[in-house]
């Protein structure tokens, strides 16, 4: 019994673990989106302080759009592959559940069943061993 505890607690922490990653996925990308905000605000103001900036303008954004669209798509992806974790460890808990209800089932019933034959051998006449032979009668 101790085994299947054990397999319950490692899943419901594995559950616990994701869940918690999750949410720091999500609320770096929360941090992340408000830096890139700022950093949007820094480049314009950034912009008539380094020559090189305003003669590229256009390009030094693109760039900075485009790196910004990339770590949007990776981050979508993380938070969508920690959802499959998550949901693939609550399936795994449930299956874990079942599995020792029925184990459980399985094991009240052979109790009952070693219950009831020893009700009916405690019921039984005795076997008499002690029975002579009447093999030499005459």
């Amino acid at each position: 019994m101790s085994n299947a505890l054990t397999a319950l607690e490692t899943l419901e922490q594995n559950l616990k673990d994701c869940t918690r990653q999750a949410g720091l996925i999500v609320v770096w990308g929360c941090a992340a989106a408000a830096m890139a905000l700022f950093g949007q605000q820094s480049l314009d103001h950034a912009r008539p302080l380094f020559p090189m900036i305003d003669q590229n303008y256009g390009l030094w954004q693109s760039a900075y759009a485009l790196a910004l669209l990339l770590m949007c798509v990776i981050w979508v992806s993380a938070v969508l592959q920690k959802i499959g974790h998550i949901q693939e460890c609550t399936l795994r808990l449930k299956l874990q559940r079942q599995h020792d209800e029925k184990l459980a089932a399985r094991r009240a019933q052979a109790l009952e069943a070693r219950r009831v034959f020893e009700e009916e051998k405690a019921t039984r006449p005795p076997a008499s061993f002690r029975i002579r032979s009447k093999k030499f009668d005459y």
